[in-house]
């Protein structure tokens, strides 16, 4: 413990730790479905090991140590949810509910620990982020198994995300940091683990999942506007600009051509009058002299 808080806990170090959740895994599974249990289990913290080791500073932090540890307790919580239903609690036991809550609760520790320790960095930033869609994937497709299928739309909406940018290049443009986005994303944790425990009522558990899908495709719904809004301003500033110039000009051209006008018209009104009070003028005058 006193390595793993200073820091100091090797990468080597998490080939144990990983085969230790693959054997508790394959105890969850339940007879049978033990092989399926351990590659269940150990193959998200599997994964972040790799990428730990990958790193080329040696080592790796404590806030790496959570996360890792947050992948072992929701591929705990997959590889329970293999194990067949019991009579008492059904699909939704208290076996897949103690991997999944810790797992979705650490969620909120892993960060706040490596900006504490001075350790955080952009790519812990993105193992964060990519354990964090590893986790709710999985956790929400044991949702979808026990709870509605509505929860296949929490872990896919990440990655439908990452695809369509692939398809349209405008998805993948940066977004502005947004309190409404993190609270939504937290939102779904906190609804899987209400979700996975037995003592909540089946419909309200639906209800809740059903309610966080929603909002979550509203706030994915919302960041693509804003993405797609951005490339048209850069689209319309870019090609419309030498439009909006010629139209600009055009139009004064126009007027100064009607204002030349305007002015002819009002020159040859006034020489008119002019002319017409000169001859009327000279009219009295020649009047008078007679």
């Amino acid at each position: 413990m006193k390595r793993i808080l200073a820091g100091r806990w090797r990468p080597r170090e998490f080939a144990p730790l990983t085969a230790a959740i693959a054997v508790a895994g394959a105890g969850v599974a339940g007879p049978g479905r033990r092989v399926l249990g351990a590659v269940v289990g150990a193959v998200v913290p599997s994964i972040v090991a790799l990428s730990v080791s990958r790193r080329a500073a040696p080592g790796s932090s404590p806030a790496d140590a959570i996360t890792f540890v947050r992948a072992g307790l929701a591929g705990c919580a997959c590889a329970a949810a293999l194990a067949p239903p019991t009579a008492s609690e059904g699909l939704r036991t208290w076996a897949v509910a103690g991997f999944a809550i810790p797992a979705l609760a650490l969620d909120a520790v892993d960060g706040p620990v490596a900006r504490a320790t001075g350790t955080d960095s952009p790519a812990g930033a993105r193992l964060d982020m990519q354990t964090d869609a590893a986790a709710l994937f999985m956790l929400s497709t044991v949702a979808t198994r026990v709870v509605t299928p509505w929860a296949a739309g929490i872990g896919a909406a990440r990655y439908v995300f990452v695809a369509g940018s692939l398809l349209r290049p405008a998805w993948a443009g940066e977004l502005p940091p947004s309190r409404r986005r993190r609270a939504v994303a937290g939102l779904q944790g906190v609804v899987l683990s209400v979700a996975l425990a037995p003592v909540v009522p089946l419909p309200i558990a639906r209800g809740l999942v059903i309610g966080g899908a929603i909002a979550l495709a509203g706030s994915f719904g919302r960041d693509i506007w804003l993405l797609e809004r951005r490339v048209a301003r850069q689209a319309g500033s870019t090609r419309g600009g030498w439009a909006e110039r010629g139209e600009w000009a055009a139009w004064l051209r126009r007027h100064r051509d009607d204002d030349s006008s305007r002015a002819a018209t009002a020159g040859e009104r006034r020489r008119s009058r002019r002319e017409g009070r000169v001859v009327s003028e000279r009219r009295t005058t020649v009047g008078v002299v007679a």
